[in-house]
């Protein structure tokens, strides 16, 4: 699956815990076979030594799915990425912490076009024990191993109940009585309302979304900075098709939406 994600980061942070186990692995291939990660419980994984840069702009959970958004250099190949935990639960303060390593396997591609990939896999196979689960002070940090700037950390929060990640033209996360204000996006080839785009104040987060659907009660013509109450699901995009085509939709971490129910509450 491709490209980016986040929105409500705030549902969906991420975790990876296991128990005393022999090392495991889960593989999830990107939604058109292209790049993959390959989840692993390893204290003897090494770090390739000749590894291509790349960054990590997101990482979370969506149900059961890690969710990994990056970009690097290289387009005529596939990718590969592990991402590793070396079975070890650190505690800091009151935190427990599960640190990821991330690395880049593919390191033949020369290609010099910014690629951009939002990639999931399911996190089972790490037979994490339930306990460590619902420990409310359970936080995931991913490290960049070509990068030891680029850490992201989450707090842990899993919908179990979600059995796969939610993808345009599929069934979305639902979310109801959220506020919104329309604003002015940089390029206008994507979505129903082209450049205007919608955003959400969710504390010290904000999140920003494009709107690709909406019911037919929906009837609302689009103006900027309206604000707005609204009624949505939201999807991780499956392509880099539109991500290409606008870099934005990454540098924001921009959800795919559609309305159900919206009203103007200027």
């Amino acid at each position: 699956m491709k490209r980016n994600f986040l929105m409500l980061f705030v549902l969906g942070l991420f975790v990876l815990l296991a128990c005393n186990k022999e090392d495991n692995d889960s593989t999830t291939t990107s939604a058109n076979e292209e790049s993959s990660i390959t989840l692993l419980k390893s204290a003897t994984e090494s770090v390739p030594a000749d590894q291509v840069a790349f960054t990590i702009k997101t990482a979370g959970f969506a149900g059961e799915y890690l969710y990994l958004s990056m970009s690097y250099l290289g387009k005529t190949k596939p990718h590969q990425f592990n991402v590793v935990w070396d079975g070890i639960l650190k505690t800091e303060n009151e935190k427990t912490v599960i640190e990821l390593s991330v690395s880049h396997l593919t390191n033949d591609d020369l290609s010099t076009i910014l690629a951009y990939d939002s990639l999931a896999t399911h996190f089972s196979s790490l037979n994490i024990n339930e306990t460590v689960l619902q420990n409310p002070e359970l936080w995931i940090r991913v490290n960049n191993t070509t990068d030891a700037s680029n850490t992201l950390s989450f707090k842990y929060q899993s919908n179990s109940t979600i059995g796969s990640p939610p993808t345009d033209g599929g069934s979305g996360y639902p979310l109801t009585g959220v506020e919104m204000k329309v604003f002015k996006a940089e390029c206008s080839n994507v979505g129903i309302w082209g450049d205007l785009w919608l955003s959400s104040n969710n504390g010290d987060v904000i999140n920003y979304y494009v709107v690709n659907d909406k019911d037919a009660s929906v009837n609302y013509t689009v103006k900027e900075n309206d604000r707005l109450l609204i009624d949505f699901e939201y999807f991780y995009p499956k392509d880099t098709v539109k991500i290409d085509a606008c870099r934005q939709l990454y540098d924001l971490n921009a959800r795919s939406v559609k309305i159900t129910k919206l009203k103007v509450i200027n």
